[in-house]
């Protein structure tokens, strides 16, 4: 990983992996799969440091899991990031109290700060297009969400890749027209 040795929140990370490793090996966990930015970013050497883990995936290759889970005898797959934003058809469980949600607007990022590690593990910009956040929000109102929070690596930069210009404002005047049972008028 590195020669000062992981920083916290890798430190927390491997640490959790290590404990459910635990609990495979004492047979109350019969799969281990790995998967976000630590496993997309470190799957090699991960896999060969923690051989009981059974699969490591990148931060959004989480929809193959069932298949992977499905399968009586996957062998170990190392699957990286692919070129991909969910849609409102993916299936998602919200794991949020019911009232809230989070609703990714895009996915990546082109700016190339020296700090940051975002385009190499997210990739570039992805902007989901406005029908769709839309579509999705409907579902969720639906769902009884009464409380959306827009998520993305990049706001600001919001629709420049779709639509040649941001549109970040356009969006939130789309999002605050999605009627819902405690909106007047609905």
């Amino acid at each position: 990983m590195n020669s000062a040795g992981p920083r916290p929140a890798k430190r927390e990370s491997i640490e959790t992996i290590l404990e459910l490793g635990e609990m495979k090996r004492l047979g109350t966990c019969e799969k281990l799969v790995v998967s976000g930015c630590l496993s997309q970013r470190y799957a090699p050497t991960l896999a060969l440091e923690m051989p009981e883990v059974d699969h490591f995936l990148g931060t959004s290759a989480y929809v193959q899991l069932g298949d992977l889970l499905a399968a009586d005898a996957a062998p170990r797959q190392l699957i990286p990031d692919p070129d991909y934003i969910h849609t409102a058809q993916t299936p998602k469980v919200n794991s949020s109290p019911k009232y809230t949600a989070y609703l990714k607007i895009s996915e990546g990022c082109d700016r190339l700060c020296t700090y940051c590690a975002i385009p190499k593990m997210r990739g570039k910009h992805i902007t989901k297009p406005i029908e769709e956040i839309i579509r999705e929000a409907r579902e969720l109102v639906a769902d009884g969400v009464r409380e959306l929070i827009i998520v993305a690596q990049d706001t600001t930069y919001y629709g420049m890749d779709l639509y040649g210009r941001t549109r970040l404002a356009d969006l939130l005047r789309e999002l605050d027209r999605v009627d819902g049972p405690d909106k007047p008028g609905s």
